[in-house]
């Protein structure tokens, strides 16, 4: 007999194997309860995940999104802690940079100083060796044209003819002089450079045109001129066109010596309209025509200061001539000189 369990050869009175130890019997064994309650745990454990496997699952399923979170925010923070470093480097930066600028901008503004003053001063120095004076003088048996420095060297003859050149001045710019000379016979207005060279005829007829004088831009030339049958004050262009009549009046008056005010608005003259030379004084276009001296002498030449408030002349008011300033509207007269002698032609000089 063999053991249906096992296969094992068992007697065959016997009703339990040895080897096995099941019961041939054919009731229930503990074997088989054992077996069939193993195999169903065994489906159990299948069919359901352990407890302690489901318990992680259920822990990680939790901390695991919880760490995604915090290492996000982290991310954030830093970001915004590296933007904030480097906005505050660039900051810094930009400031230094600001610094640096402006102590370069400083810098750049005392060397342009420096040169500007340097280049005023140079200026003024080139301007005080070669300011000069202008004047006529008869050393050579008539009227010539000469300067020389302010301390009376390096004198230099402009003009040199048999007629007399007179009453030079210059124009602003310093690249022009003008004058009147009797070189064609009768005396006409003429400019030259200040060397001498490049003398040009402006005026040209058969009367006496003088006393020129630049206007403070340059841009006309006053001049008395007798081409009407008296003297009349008129207008140029420094080359001579577009003459412009200023005043007139009858044959018996004469208006002579325009010269400009130093912004141009006026010009002051002589004229013996109340049968002497009195001072007067217009518009550049001959209008609004005022009188500033009114007496039984003679004023002649008038000459603005610098600041346009006053006025030189020399008059014979005193018996012989003298020189005296008033204010710009007639005013204030004071006699500067007074001696027995003429004193005339007061010129104003910075």
């Amino acid at each position: 007999m063999f053991c249906k369990y096992c296969g094992e050869t068992i007697p065959d009175d016997s009703m339990f194997c040895e080897k096995c130890g099941n019961n041939l019997s054919g009731k229930d064994n503990e074997y088989d309860k054992g077996k069939e309650s193993d195999k169903k745990t065994k489906e159990s454990r299948k069919n359901s995940p352990p407890p302690e496997k489901n318990k992680q699952t259920v822990i990680l399923s939790i901390v695991i999104p919880i760490f995604l979170i915090i290492i996000i925010i982290i991310s954030i923070l830093l970001s915004r802690s590296c933007n904030n470093d480097s906005a505050n480097y660039d900051t810094t930066e930009v400031e230094e940079e600001g610094a640096i600028e402006e102590e370069a901008v400083e810098e750049i503004e005392e060397a342009v100083e420096e040169v500007t003053e340097k280049e005023a001063i140079e200026e003024f120095e080139r301007k005080e060796e070669s300011e000069i004076i202008i004047f006529i003088s008869y050393r050579d048996g008539d009227f010539e044209i000469y300067t020389m420095s302010p301390d009376g060297s390096g004198i230099k003859q402009l003009t040199d003819n048999d007629y007399n050149d007179n009453f030079p001045s210059f124009s602003p710019d310093g690249s022009k002089i003008v004058f009147f000379s009797s070189q064609d016979g009768d005396f006409e207005i003429y400019t030259m450079s200040p060397d001498g060279s490049g003398i040009k005829q402006l005026t040209d007829n058969d009367y006496t045109d003088f006393f020129p004088s630049f206007s403070p831009n340059g841009s006309r030339i006053a001049f008395t001129s007798f081409s009407d049958g008296d003297y009349e004050i008129y207008t140029m262009n420094p080359d001579g066109t577009s003459i412009k009549k200023l005043t007139d009046n009858d044959s018996f008056y004469d208006d002579f010596s325009p010269s400009w005010s130093p912004d141009g608005s006026r010009i002051a003259f002589n004229s013996n309209h109340d049968k002497d030379h009195e001072i007067y004084i217009m518009n550049p276009d001959g209008t609004s025509i005022e009188q500033l001296t009114d007496n039984d002498y003679e004023d002649w030449l008038p000459s603005w200061s610098l600041d346009g408030s006053r006025i030189a002349f020399y008059s014979e008011r005193d018996g012989d001539h003298e020189i005296y300033t008033m204010n710009s509207d007639g005013t204030g007269v004071e006699q500067l000189t007074d001696n027995d002698y003429s004193d005339m032609h007061p010129s104003w000089y910075k």
